[in-house]
């Protein structure tokens, strides 16, 4: 690689090294990093398995979008923009253009991390505000961002129920896979980023919210606990899932609000147990929006 510029992005706030490099060397530099890890567990689409899909074309227009980005920290680099474009092995291309490198060098917190990420990914949440379903948050959480989480915060999602022919394709399955719960992590994640209300919890935060939410200084610890919080074979009591899910917009809400509490689900948990009243209450709703409602209501009502 050839250094051709270096200097501050008053953008991203870190210093920079910028490189040029050919296509195909820097797909063998970028491997070399990960060393034997199996990036398809990090890559859902099913275009994946039919290599009979002409997909070149996408490839080809991302080469000439040919910038890259990568963060090193001591010696060790994590790619944080290209994954499709370095780390898939379908739809190979054979030209070998010039494309650059811009490796961010000033140590990043978790959360200096998690805004350059926001940055470089926002346009995957095009159209969020008008979208009910969540679509958007997974396309956000996709690839390299899950490449990223699992490399330098050791964080992975849960995905049930993978498919045979994955596995035939070299999907290694999760230690957990025997989960009873079919709710994959991203779902609850998904709830992280909705702007709840009395009324609903259908509509998410605005962009500038959401990139307050990720860079709050306790996104990493926030991420490791609701996943945490979302590992179980069998939910602990009904509801424990709609529980959860309040907790995720209760802590959104106050996220976007610039709180930095350390906040834990187990103590939210413990207080609802303690209220022996709404406890017993909620294990016998019907599970229709009133229990959400009334979840809702128990976050803010809380002293």
């Amino acid at each position: 690689m050839k250094i051709i510029d270096n200097g501050y992005d008053d953008l991203l706030n870190t210093n920079y090294i910028l490189y040029s490099v050919k296509y195909q060397d820097l797909k063998e530099i970028v491997r070399s990093w990960y060393g034997d890890i199996n990036f398809r567990e990090f890559d859902e689409r099913d275009i994946r398995y039919n290599h009979d899909i002409p997909i070149n074309t996408t490839k080809q227009s991302g080469l000439i979008c040919n910038l890259f980005f990568a963060y090193l920290e001591g010696d060790k680099y994590y790619l944080l923009d290209g994954f499709n474009r370095l780390l898939t092995n379908y739809s190979s291309i054979d030209s070998n253009p010039t494309v650059y490198l811009k490796v961010l060098i000033d140590e990043l917190k978790g959360h200096e991390l998690m805004r350059v990420m926001t940055f470089l990914n926002m346009w995957k949440l095009s159209g969020i505000n008008d979208n009910h379903y969540g679509r958007q948050i997974s396309n956000f959480f996709d690839r390299g961002m899950k490449l990223l989480l699992y490399m330098k915060f050791g964080i992975e999602f849960y995905i049930n129920e993978k498919q045979v022919d994955m596995e035939k394709e070299g999907y290694i399955r999760p230690q957990n896979d025997k989960r009873w719960s079919n709710y994959n992590d991203i779902n609850i994640i998904n709830c992280y980023f909705k702007h709840e209300n009395e009324s609903t919890a259908m509509f998410y935060f605005s962009y500038h919210n959401i990139l307050k939410i990720l860079s709050n200084v306790n996104i990493i610890d926030d991420l490791k606990d609701i996943i945490e919080s979302n590992d179980y074979d069998y939910e602990p009591f009904p509801h424990y899932k709609t529980f959860l899910e309040g907790y995720c917009m209760f802590l959104a809400s106050r996220r976007v609000m610039s709180d930095e509490t350390p906040y834990k689900f187990e103590i939210y948990l413990n207080l609802l147990k303690d209220d022996k009243k709404f406890f017993k209450k909620l294990q016998g709703m019907s599970g229709n929006d009133s229990t959400r409602k009334n979840i809702y209501n128990f976050f803010i009502n809380l002293k």
